[in-house]
């Protein structure tokens, strides 16, 4: 979607629906600019398999400009240092293949762990780092966490995203290739198999880097 443009456009905020599940089939990427204006452009991505969408992502792209307004970001303090937290292990299996190129660390409890938090936190980092970080890697570093509602779960059961709304803060904070990125995400309201949270994502140092926001669907 960034490449339709042939200026530097960082992207603002995408809004996700996850239509429907993917299989090992190719898998076919597509973007189209529905306006390109003086400050903020709009983009409409869409994933496809055998011809039927399985992913729709809209983005906008903004370019920052001077304003009399100039409020930095609340910071984030979670409860427990990275050295105090508890490491997910991998258990081929039982948890999604993909997780075993992340570094999670927990401060609340493990998902399916039956536990009593409203909230989820903790820190997560890519197992082998990136050569640089880009926002798709900060993207991919948000949605490699599971919904905040299955440490909830007393045993396994089939969940996933229906929608996600992710706003990129910028000029983006620093943050390095291995550095963990610390997460924390609050459950609104969750009855009727349906999930709702919000999330804030940010550096070591607390600066927020995106705001998060999904809906949930779980079968339990």
């Amino acid at each position: 979607m960034q490449l339709q443009f042939d200026r530097d456009l960082p992207v603002r905020s995408l809004q996700v629906s996850f239509v429907g599940p993917v299989d090992e089939s190719d898998f076919v990427i597509e973007s189209e600019v529905l306006r390109e204006g003086k400050n903020v452009s709009q983009v409409l991505g869409r994933g496809t398999q055998n011809g039927q969408t399985k992913i729709v992502v809209q983005g906008s792209f903004g370019k920052g400009r001077d304003s009399i307004i100039g409020l930095g970001s609340e910071k984030l303090v979670l409860n427990k240092s990275v050295a105090d937290t508890n490491k997910l292990p991998y258990i081929k299996g039982v948890i999604p293949e993909f997780t075993k190129h992340f570094d999670y660390r927990y401060c609340t409890a493990f998902p399916f762990a039956g536990g009593e938090d409203r909230f989820q936190q903790g820190y997560v980092r890519f197992d082998t780092a990136p050569a640089a970080m880009t926002e798709a890697h900060l993207l991919g570093l948000v949605d490699a966490w599971p919904p905040a509602t299955l440490p909830l779960m007393k045993t396994a059961c089939m969940a996933s995203s229906l929608s996600w709304t992710i706003e990129f803060v910028h000029p983006r904070p620093s943050f390095e290739v291995n550095e963990y990125t610390q997460y924390e995400a609050v459950i609104s309201e969750s009855s009727q198999g349906f999930g709702y949270t919000r999330a804030k994502v940010s550096n070591e140092k607390g600066e927020i880097l995106a705001f998060s926001q999904q809906t949930i669907t779980h079968f339990a």
